[in-house]
């Protein structure tokens, strides 16, 4: 997993929004955006507020470790979204057929 993909899954674990994380670091959402999907790399202080943010490790956001701090809690809070969406999709599914 590269830097973006950390930091687009450890926000949305967080479920917290671009427009958000552009808001507490001070730049544009198009910015967060670039980092998340590797066509820029964050500069290591807002690096270092990202994982306060995230509550989560600088070295896990830059891949020197494997695991996150994210938390358990965290972690079946976005399983359960996720089901739900798996939810939804399957009913438009069976909808549409």
């Amino acid at each position: 997993m590269d830097i973006g993909e950390r930091l687009k899954l450890a926000r949305e674990i967080k479920n917290i929004e671009q427009k958000e994380v552009a808001n507490v670091l001070k730049v544009s959402v198009s910015t967060v955006s670039g980092w998340e999907n590797n066509y820029r790399v964050p500069p290591l202080k807002k690096l270092m507020k990202l994982a306060r943010l995230y509550e989560t490790s600088l070295d896990y956001l830059v891949g020197f470790e494997s695991g996150s701090n994210i938390s358990k809690k965290d972690l079946q809070k976005l399983l359960i979204e996720l089901k739900q969406q798996v939810e939804k999709i399957e009913i438009y599914i069976n909808n549409t057929k």
